[in-house]
């Protein structure tokens, strides 16, 4: 995502090359090269002048059509049309670093949900802070949606898949992790942050712009649980519904066993603090370390 449109369009004069690092709309690249006429226009440059710039451009439209003049010269006048629709007010808007703080990080390390969903919301939550440097109501839309997912950990990155899924962790008992609105002046959406405090302490990483959010996104950690039969911590997603380790659970089901219920209701019922097994059963099925109770001792014969 392009927020500084004035720091772009230094870029691409400079390096003569677009950006192709994300697929967003707004990164397209006839939405750049529009901009960047745009920013040549208000320096004061020619129709002629500013042609000449925008041909030099190397992974830009020009490109393609470098061996057809005359396509050349149409496409350039159709970017040239659609960059009078671009706002001057987009160079005149800076940004500066945001910050994220610990209590940030631990409330979104404390909801239960996978790791991807609340990287999402981690990366609406700084887009959120750029934005509104600006305006007071940050507008969301597929484009920014589909952004913010792009950057988490997930392999399907199309948000449309997973709209739901996100929605649904979205909603708690205390309200919305990402509370979203109508905007009353235009007819579109806005977002916001119910659960954000206006005096944070504890800053824990300074994201300097959204070109490179990995080191923020490292804040984000799996959730963890504790296995009552060997006492190790292992992750956990938030529909995961396992009361015990990936190694425990591999004993249980090498025994074939088919009544969980039973075996779920001896771990809540701490059955397990055995140091041994009761029948002899587990001596030689499991290692010493793992304190099986004469229930699943049971079940699995």
């Amino acid at each position: 995502m392009i927020l500084d449109w004035s720091t772009q369009c230094y870029k691409i004069h400079k390096t003569r090359n677009l950006s192709r690092d994300d697929p967003s709309d707004n990164k397209s690249i006839f939405s750049q090269e529009a901009h960047y006429i745009k920013f040549l226009s208000l320096k004061g440059l020619s129709y002629r002048d500013i042609y000449f710039q925008w041909a030099k451009i190397k992974n830009g439209m020009a490109a393609v059509f470098k061996d057809e003049p005359e396509q050349m010269v149409a496409t350039f006048a159709r970017v040239y049309k659609s960059s009078l629709n671009v706002s001057e007010k987009v160079f005149k808007q800076h940004y500066t670093p945001v910050k994220l703080y610990k209590s940030e990080i631990k409330f979104l390390n404390s909801i239960e949900a996978p790791i991807w969903v609340r990287q999402y919301w981690l990366v609406m939550l700084i887009y959120w802070k750029f934005a509104s440097q600006h305006t007071k109501n940050v507008e969301i839309n597929g484009t920014l949606c589909n952004w913010a997912l792009r950057q988490t950990d997930i392999c399907n990155k199309r948000f449309g898949r997973h709209q739901d899924e996100i929605a649904q962790y979205n909603r708690t008992e205390d309200g919305y992790i990402l509370s979203t609105g109508i905007a009353k002046k235009k007819n579109g959406r806005i977002y916001w942050f119910d659960w954000l405090k206006e005096n944070n302490n504890g800053e824990i990483v300074e994201v300097k712009n959204l070109d490179n959010l990995k080191k923020a996104l490292k804040l984000i950690v799996e959730n963890k649980q504790t296995c009552p039969v060997c006492g190790k911590q292992f992750a956990f997603g938030g529909k995961c519904k396992r009361l015990m380790c990936g190694i425990a659970g591999n004993l249980f089901y090498a025994g074939k066993v088919k009544k969980m219920a039973n075996f779920d209701c001896a771990l809540r019922c701490n059955s397990f603090n055995f140091s041994f097994c009761l029948f002899g059963f587990c001596n030689d099925f499991c290692f010493s370390r793992y304190r099986l109770c004469s229930c699943f001792c049971w079940l699995a014969a």
